[in-house]
C-alpha cells in the first residue's frame, strides 16, 4: 500500500544486542547491564516529523515469562537498577536523549520449561493520548542469553537446557579463585549467592566494589588472557555467546555476515585485556601491573602503545573504519576508543541530530541485515526488505518525495553493497 501523509512509522531497538545473564541459581551471579527499549515515532511527510508529545507508547512481551529460573540474579540486579522493570509497560519520553525509553528490563533467557529462549519478541504500540486511537504498531525482537562457556575449562554442564552455570562449574571457579586470592568463596557459595560486583566494581553500572580490587571486566579478561593467549576470535567464543554453532549468536549483524570478527574491533584477547588493565594501572589499582606484564599485545607494537579504556564506556567507534560513512579500506578499530557514553553508537544520532542510529540500523552487534531475519521485523514491515531503514534510495519510507540531500549522514544515497537473499 502506498504511504500517505497520515501514516506513522514506529522504530525501536534495544541499547545492546544481547543481555548476558551469567549465573548459577543460588550460587553465583556476574551482573551485566540490562537492556532497554529505545523508540522513535515518525510521522511520514515531505519533511517527516518526530512525534514526542500527545502520544503514549506501550510495550508488551509477546511470549509471557511467568517464571524466573534464576530469581537471585534479578534480586541482586535490582539493587543497582532500582527501576528494573517487568517486560511490559509504557515507554517514557526522555528529553535528554530525544527517545522514548523503557526501564531496564528483567528479560528471562529461559522459557517455562527451562529451555533456551534467546530471542523474546515485544509488541510495541503508539496511541494518540487524547482519543486512545492506535497510530501504529510494530514488533521488536530482543535478545538475552545464559549461554556462557565457563564450563569448557571449569567443567560441569549447564544448569538448565538453555544454559546457566552448573553448581559443579561454580564450585571449580570458586576453588580456583580461593587458591589464587586466599578467599573463601567455595564455602560461602554453598549457602549464599556470590555476586562478583560486590568485590570487583563495574564503572558502567556505577558499582564501586572494593577500592583496591580491579573492576570486574579487567579482572576476568586480564586473568584469562594469560591462559588463552595466541588465539584468534576463538578466545572470545570460548566464553561469550557469539559462537555460530550456539543458539544465542549475540554477534549476528552485518559484520558477522561479512566475516568481520571480534578481533577487528576489540583486538585479540591480549589486546582487549591490556587496554582494560592499562586503565586500572593508571588508577593505581594493585594487581594490574602483574597481569599486564604477562601480556604481549598483538594489535600494537608494545604495552606502552595501548590506550586504557573503561568497560562498556570506551568502545570502538564505527567511524574509525567507516570514514565518511564509506566501505572500510580495512577493519581495524582497536585502540581508538569513544571518549564517553555519549560517543557510543547506542547513544548517537545522524548529522541532523534527530534520528538515532539505532532507529535505522538496529542494535549494536545486530546491525541490519542480520544472520537471523527475525531481527528485521521493522524493515520488513515498512520497506519489505532486510536492510537499514531508508537504504537502497528508499527515502520514501519516511519522506513522501525523493530526496537528493544526504541529510542523515554522508554516503546514504546509494545502493546496498552487501546483498543478502
Amino acid at each position: 500500500m502506498a504511504i500517505t501523509k497520515s501514516q506513522y512509522i514506529l522504530l525501536a531497538a534495544t541499547n545492546q544486542s544481547m543481555h548476558f545473564q551469567v549465573a548459577s541459581p543460588g550460587k553465583m551471579a556476574l551482573l551485566t547491564p540490562p537492556s532497554r527499549i529505545r523508540a522513535q515515532l515518525i510521522k511520514v511527510g515531505e519533511l517527516p516529523e518526530l512525534i514526542t508529545e500527545g502520544v503514549e507508547l506501550e510495550f508488551l512481551l509477546l511470549d509471557p515469562q511467568d517464571k524466573l529460573h534464576t530469581p537471585g540474579y534479578w534480586k541482586e540486579l535490582q539493587k543497582y537498577f532500582k527501576n528494573l522493570g517487568a517486560p511490559s509497560g509504557k515507554l517514557t519520553f526522555n528529553a535528554e536523549t530525544g527517545l522514548f525509553e523503557s526501564a531496564p528490563l528483567a528479560l528471562e533467557p529461559f522459557d517455562q520449561k527451562g529451555d533456551a529462549r534467546p530471542y523474546p519478541a515485544f509488541g510495541i504500540t503508539a496511541k494518540d493520548k487524547a482519543s486512545g486511537q492506535t497510530l501504529v504498531s510494530t514488533v521488536l525482537t530482543t535478545a538475552v542469553s545464559a549461554e556462557m562457556g565457563c564450563g569448557q575449562c571449569h567443567g560441569g554442564g549447564s544448569a538448565l537446557n538453555g544454559g546457566g552455570l552448573s553448581a559443579a562449574t561454580v564450585k571449580d571457579m570458586m576453588e580456583k579463585h580461593d587458591r589464587k586470592m586466599r578467599s573463601d568463596l567455595a564455602r560461602r557459595s554453598e549457602t549464599e549467592q556470590i555476586v562478583c560486583q560486590n568485590c570487583h566494581g563495574d564503572p558502567a553500572m556505577g558499582v564501586k566494589g572494593k577500592e583496591k580490587l580491579l573492576n570486574v571486566s579487567a579482572a576476568i579478561h586480564g586473568l584469562h588472557a594469560v591462559y588463552l593467549s595466541d588465539k584468534e576470535e576463538d578466545a572470545c567464543l570460548s566464553c561469550h555467546p557469539t559462537n555460530a554453532e550456539g543458539y544465542s549468536q549475540s554477534l549476528r549483524g552485518i559484520h558477522a555476515r561479512t566475516e568481520v570478527t571480534c578481533v577487528e574491533c576489540h583486538g585479540y584477547l591480549e589486546d582487549h585485556a591490556a587496554a582494560l588493565l592499562k586503565k586500572e594501572l593508571e588508577a593505581g589499582k594493585p594487581g594490574a601491573d602483574i597481569l599486564i606484564s604477562l601480556l604481549t599485545p598483538r594489535s600494537v607494537d608494545s604495552l606502552k602503545a595501548v590506550k586504557g579504556r573503561s568497560p562498556w564506556i570506551n568502545q570502538p567507534d564505527c567511524l574509525n573504519c567507516h570514514k565518511g560513512y564509506k566501505e572500510p579500506d580495512e577493519a581495524d578499530s582497536y585502540n581508538k576508543w569513544t571518549k564517553d557514553k555519549q560517543g557510543l553508537y547506542q547513544n548517537r544520532k545522524g548529522e541532523t541530530g534527530s534520528v538515532a542510529c539505532l532507529s535505522c540500523h538496529s542494535s549494536p552487534h545486530a546491525l541490519y541485515p542480520t544472520l537471523s531475519n527475525k531481527d528485521a521485523a521493522q524493515p520488513v514491515q515498512y520497506q519489505k526488505n532486510l536492510y537499514p531503514m531508508g537504504s537502497n534510495l528508499n527515502c520514501k519510507v519516511c519522506h513522501t518525495v525523493d530526496m537528493s540531500d544526504e541529510g542523515h549522514h554522508a554516503n546514504s544515497l546509494r545502493k546496498v553493497r552487501n546483498l543478502v537473499e
